[in-house]
């Protein structure tokens, strides 16, 4: 007797799915082989510090989107890629009376002084911070956190979610010898006019 065996095949594509850096976040489907025309539901969740970009498909069944959760039909071509983009977010604190500008070539803007703002950047971006805008009797005292620069402008590599500060204060000794002297000067003036007046006071009544 002859054994008769069916064979049953099942069109499936391989896909992808993928992550710039893998610390960005994280992703509701993993990578395999899916049925032909099956609906695909993905859903990318950043990490704390992280921010998600969007989709980047490669390949004709591939897609790109903007949105965190998209739907994706597996085929009819071929295997589809898709990787979600995660950015590394860059806290900066502009501390005391300093204002902190900021560029790393795509995103640039500045933090007025007393505030801070997170910013956040593609993975290996070099970001340049610029302390300016200085207030009377100020001093710069450096950068702490993502750099310990002593000079106002300063530059690093982001890899991944960090904290810069600019420290800067009030020159509160030069202040205090401000007002001394100032008060030195109206106190010399008032006893100058009070002189004055009464030598006219004197000429008058003789």
């Amino acid at each position: 007797m002859d054994l008769v065996v069916g064979l049953v095949y099942e069109h499936q594509f391989y896909v992808n799915f993928a992550q710039n850096v893998p610390a960005g976040g994280t992703l509701s489907l993993s990578t395999g082989w899916y049925e032909s025309g099956s609906e695909l539901q993905v859903n990318a969740v950043a990490s704390p510090g992280w921010q998600f970009e969007g989709w980047e498909g490669v390949g004709t069944d591939s897609l790109s989107s903007s949105s965190a959760t998209f739907s994706l039909t597996v085929g009819p071509a071929e295997a589809a890629n898709e990787t979600a983009v995660f950015y590394p977010g860059v806290t900066i604190d502009a501390t005391g009376p300093v204002s902190v500008s900021y560029n790393d070539g795509i995103v640039s803007g500045s933090v007025p002084s007393g505030a801070r703002a997170e910013v956040f950047v593609p993975p290996s971006s070099a970001m340049s911070l610029t302390a300016s805008g200085f207030a009377f009797l100020s001093t710069f005292s450096g950068w702490s956190g993502a750099s310990n620069s002593s000079s106002t402008s300063t530059s690093f590599v982001v890899e991944g979610p960090v904290t810069v500060s600019a420290g800067s204060q009030y020159d509160y000794l030069s202040i205090v010898i401000l007002v001394v002297v100032i008060s030195l000067v109206a106190v010399v003036t008032a006893l100058g006019l009070r002189r004055r007046q009464r030598r006219v006071a004197v000429h008058y009544t003789s």
